[in-house]
């Protein structure tokens, strides 16, 4: 196979697209001289692992198969070196790290099992780029397990840690030659806890002091051994130093006492305090010098100047007392030989500059500056050119040209101190040094790397993965604490988590932490892999925090998908009622689900091989599978439909489907499939079988036309009587269309129609002419209607047409007819608005009529009343008061009719109104009613209605005086009102509108109500339940509010019980928003 050729198959291969140069050299691969042969046929699990491999910025390979065959990414490649890459591809790892596999070997193996390792800074030496190198490694080894859960290969994910370690190596390294400093220079050091007032200090340190060896003493223990006149002083000068305004420093000389030897102690002490973010100190730290020596010499050069002799003999700094006219060496003491590296006699008496020819260019001047002017000169770490034996060596030392002044305070001699501090600037060196390889080794490392300095986490590095992942750029973060530039990591704990490890210097760290980040103006979920290390200083002190994190989003977001497909998958599998099995080819093992069982009939779920199912195979079906089988072995695919027969002698269709599975020599090793119960689909598929063959003798029995169409509109079966209608064969329809039957001008319109009905699935209806094959027209009504599956999709369409000639002609005739009707109709339209015209005029005539006499005997029997009431006898006046009642109810029936007949007026005045304000209104117009009874109201959902206000007014006033007058005695009135907005089809109110909004109102009462059978009549007019005598009223007041409520378009209900109130729901059209 060619190359080009290999390479566009396996780019046809979607889990190999991508992945740089690794990606390119895995597509050019020849896969199938390799033990994992043809990309295709790779188990699944093995293709997602190399897509996530390679899509992966970090180094990840995978060893697959018993062999450990080799796949990386680019990240893998450094890794290997110039020596195992590229041909590490497609090899064995047992190759390629031969030098190491006795170690990692036994770890593969164990992952094969099962197992996942995983090592920090693991050591390991590998022969990579020509040589043999120590490397340290991060990394772990996952197994990657196949469908059936067996181990298919090993994950190995590795960060190389080299630099890192080797840097850490180094460090430790300098922090041993600084210990190694401090005790080469004889110092005393101390750490002090003035919250525990405990003191510790180095052995030198507690031999001077003479204390015990303990690692911590109390600070008082400590000054006791102080001399008794400089106790005091170094209290106050400890106290300064620890109050925050003092800026922390510590700088004293003083005297102790040896508590064993008695023996006097001169030291100078040098210190510095820590504060924690309160300002309060919680550490000190320093030096002691043992001055004692120096101290005394100073004192006697004083006195006697042949002292100067024996102080700078003793000093362990190289002295020389040079003369300030001539530069003479006069007085040198051994450090000072040590350092000229010359004899004694070769520097005493002779000119200074000879043993310092190299400093005279720079130091010269200052030197006669001293002289001159009698100030002392200082320089630290000068370089200096030593000889010895024929090989020239740099030094470094700290000078110092001090005058010495005669009783005029004229120089007359310098005294040059010359301290050796060459380890001293050879380990800042180092340190500075190393600090810039760390630096350089963070910016370019592969993962996020950030240095944190001071109590608020300033950022001091931040490479360009922390940049990334943070959303940052440099200019957002140097020198700004973390917390600052990020502060929507304070309420996910960070703060907690830096200030302890900067406090206590634990490492902290944590896998695939969610972190919420503000990245590029929203918020971002992250999964990070982090940690933040203590970094110390020359004394040991927590003085940074190295951060590290390693973005796994990807990672964490893939495994997740990959969990969710895998359960997506499971589902999919019971949902459909399949049944897996798993088949060995070799041993005829076979493996099935419970489902797998049920489906083949087998109520016993062990022990079942292709034999056993054989026994079940209808014997007609025998053949198909042994053939189904051996072609599967030759396409790796496969797929038959046969008959079962079950135990209980039951026939059931089944569908198998599997997928072959090949060893290392191509051999047919294992199947895995499926097995589906495609019985009822079967019998289902005969009985639509059956059905479309009756359907077809029906259709063709029948004299109208029938014919159906596919869901796209195309016409695909006509009956007998199409072909014998339209003289037209099958051929000639399908030639040039079924449209040519249709008369010429219903063509158009038609097909309008007919693509409507396709384009929106409703009905199609049409009345059009059919052409005879005589040539006559005649009409037709077609109408058609879509079939539908279970989820409302159209399968097909079923049409009809028949013949309406006779029925649109008599259609015709009945139309004319009916004109003639309506015409009449109009007329006597007119007629009856002339008459409701004049009724209203005799209705308000005859009640102005009717009332003047009834108005008259109100008067009339108001004065005999007043007047002659006393001289009538009780059956008078029984028989004046009954005259008076009855006057008093034929005014409000006559009151009662007017209103009912003027509701009747279409009065289209809509407003928009407030219930609430209808509702004080009415009870301002039942004042009086209303102090008469103790009423309350409960309104609620107060809203606004669309209403007549006059007629809406008079059904709220009539309904709140029917709750009032029909009360239970000495019950309190308890009157209850609710508006809310309704749709029409949940009111179950056949009048209204079920797509439309309606305001419900509901009134009711806690009064005597009614029985439930006369929620009807109470509406109609002169309708009463109770006797006139124990409530007054005409009979007319619902019916009045049924015909406003009817005027509005709306429709009311009453519902009660004896005893127990009564409820009307008003329904009227609902205000427009």
């Amino acid at each position: 196979m060619g190359l080009n050729t290999r390479l566009e198959q396996n780019l046809s291969h979607t889990f190999l697209r991508g992945g740089g140069e690794m990606g390119e050299l895995i597509r050019n691969k020849d896969w199938s001289k390799t033990e994992l042969g043809d990309p295709a046929k790779w188990p699944q699990p093995l293709k997602t692992m190399v897509g996530v491999m390679l899509e992966n910025p970090f180094a990840m390979y995978i060893a697959w198969g018993k062999e450990y065959t080799q796949l990386y990414n680019d990240g893998y490649r450094p890794i290997l070196g110039q020596n195992k890459h590229p041909q590490a591809l497609g090899i064995s790892t047992k190759e390629t790290f031969s030098e190491i596999w006795h170690i990692i070997g036994d770890m593969f193996n164990d992952v094969m099992d099962g197992k996942a390792f995983g090592f920090p800074d693991f050591e390991l030496d590998l022969h990579r780029n020509g040589y043999l190198e120590t490397c340290y490694f991060d990394f772990a080894y996952s197994p990657i397990r196949l469908e059936n859960g067996e181990v298919g290969g090993v994950l190995v994910t590795v960060i190389e840690t080299t630099s890192e370690k080797k840097a850490q190596i180094e460090i430790k390294d300098r922090k041993d030659e600084l210990e190694f400093v401090i005790e080469a220079a004889q110092l005393g050091t101390f750490d002090y806890n003035p919250i525990t007032n405990k003191f510790s200090g180095n052995k030198r340190l507690k031999n001077w002091f003479g204390l015990p060896p303990d690692d911590e003493i109390d600070l008082n223990d400590a000054i006791k051994v102080i001399a008794d006149n400089d106790k005091d002083r170094v209290s106050q000068a400890i106290s300064e130093a620890l109050n925050y305004d003092s800026g922390g420093r510590y700088d004293i000389e003083y005297s102790i006492i040896n508590s064993a030897s008695g023996k006097e102690i001169i030291v100078h002490a040098k210190g510095h305090v820590w504060f924690n973010e309160n300002c309060e100190a919680y550490r000190m730290t320093g030096t002691l010098e043992d001055i004692t020596e120096r101290t005394l010499a100073n004192r006697k050069s004083r006195e006697k100047e042949q002292h100067i002799r024996a102080m700078v003999s003793d000093s362990p700094i190289g002295i020389c007392v040079i003369d300030a006219d001539t530069l003479l060496c006069e007085i040198i003491n051994d450090s000072f030989i040590e350092i000229v590296n010359k004899p004694r006699k070769e520097i005493e008496q002779h000119y200074f500059w000879d043993f310092f020819s190299t400093l005279k260019p720079l130091h010269s001047k200052a030197l006669d500056g001293v002289i001159s002017t009698g100030k002392p000169y200082f320089s630290d770490e000068v370089e200096l050119l030593k000889s010895n034996n024929g090989t020239t060596k740099t030094a470094y030392v700290n000078l110092v040209y001090a005058p010495l002044k005669d009783e005029d305070n004229k120089v007359v001699k310098v005294a040059v101190w010359v301290l050796d501090n060459t380890a001293q600037a050879e380990v800042r060196k180092k340190l500075s040094i190393s600090e810039n390889n760390l630096r350089l080794m963070i910016l370019q490392a592969p993962v996020a790397l950030a240095i944190l300095r001071d109590d608020d986490f300033k950022v001091s590095i931040a490479n360009k993965f922390a940049l990334e992942i943070w959303g940052r750029n440099e200019e957002q973060v140097q020198n700004v604490p973390l917390l600052e530039a990020m502060p929507e990591l304070v309420p996910q704990g960070f703060e907690e988590f830096l200030s302890n490890t900067l406090k206590t210097g634990e490492r902290f760290s944590t896998p695939e932490m969610p972190v919420e980040l503000m990245r590029n103006g929203k918020k971002d979920l992250l999964y990070i892999n982090f940690s933040f290390n203590a970094l110390y200083n020359g004394e040991g002190e927590v003085d940074g925090i190295m951060a590290i994190g390693i973005d796994i989003t990807d990672q964490v977001l893939s495994r997740k998908q990959i969990q969710e497909n895998e359960e997506k998958l499971q589902l999919i599998i019971d949902a459909s009622f399949l049944g897996v099995w798993d088949l060995n080819l070799k041993t005829q093992h076979m493996v099935a689900s419970e489902r797998c069982y049920e489906i083949l009939g087998f109520s016993d779920e062990e022990n079942l091989t292709p034999d056993t199912i054989i026994t079940h195979v209808h014997p007609d079906d025998l053949e198909l599978r042994a053939k189904s089988f051996e072609k599967a072995y030759q396409t790796g695919t496969l797929n038959y439909k046969l008959r079962v027969i079950w135990e209980d002698g039951s026939l059931h269709w089944k569908e198998v489907k599997g997928k072959v599975f090949y060893d290392e020599n191509n051999e047919p090793e294992r199947m895995l499939g499926t097995v589906r119960d495609i019985t009822e689909e079967r019998n289902f598929h005969q009985q639509l079988l059956d059905r479309e063959e009756k359907f077809r003798l029906l259709a063709d029995s029948m004299p109208q036309h029938i014919w159906t169409s596919d869901p796209e509109g195309n016409l695909n079966y006509f009956n007998k009587s199409v072909f014998d209608y339209s003289g037209l064969t099958l051929q000639q329809i399908e030639k040039d269309g079924w449209i040519q039957i249709v008369h010429p001008d219903d063509r158009e319109e038609n097909l309008k129609q007919w693509k409507h009905s396709i384009d929106t699935g409703e009905d199609f209806l049409i009345e059009h002419r059919f052409r005879k094959h005589d040539g006559t027209y005649r009409w037709q009504l077609s109408r058609a209607i879509p079939q539908k599956d279970k989820e409302g999709n159209i399968k097909m369409w079923v049409g009809t047409s028949t013949d309406i000639q006779e029925q649109k002609m008599f259609a015709n005739e009945l139309e004319n007819m009916v004109q003639l009707r309506t015409n009449e109709l109009r007329q006597k339209n007119i007629d009856l608005e002339t008459m409701n015209k004049e009724l209203q005029s005799f209705v308000y005539i005859s009640s102005h009529d009717l009332q003047e006499p009834l108005r008259k005997i109100q008067i009339f029997s108001s004065r005999i009343k007043e007047k002659e009431l006393e001289v009538l006898s009780e059956n008078a006046k029984n028989y004046f008061s009954r005259m008076q009642k009855a006057a008093h109810r034929m005014q409000t029936l006559i009151q009662d009719l007017i209103a009912y007949s003027r509701t009747n007026t279409k009065d289209n005045n809509f407003e928009i109104v407030c219930l609430q304000d209808i509702i004080d209104d009415t009870k301002e117009t039942l004042s009086e009613e209303l102090e008469e009874h103790t009423v309350t109201f409960n309104v609620k959902g107060d809203c606004l209605l669309k209403v007549i206000p006059v007629q809406f007014n008079q059904v709220m006033l009539n309904l709140i005086s029917n709750s009032i007058k029909f009360s239970v005695e000495d019950r309190p009135v308890i009157i209850s009102i609710m508006c809310q907005t309704v749709l029409g089809k949940d009111t179950g109110i056949p009048s209204l509108d079920a797509n439309k909004d309606y305001s419900q109102i509901t009134v009711s009462d806690n009064g005597i109500g009614f029985d439930e059978q006369y929620s009807q009549k109470i509406f109609e007019v002169f309708q009463r339940l109770h006797n006139k005598d124990a409530y007054t009223g005409t009979g007319i007041g619902l019916a009045i509010v049924k015909r406003i409520i009817d005027n509005h378009e709306g429709a009311i209900n009453a519902e009660s019980k004896n005893n127990e109130g009564a409820t009307f729901d008003i329904f009227i059209p609902a205000p427009d928003e």
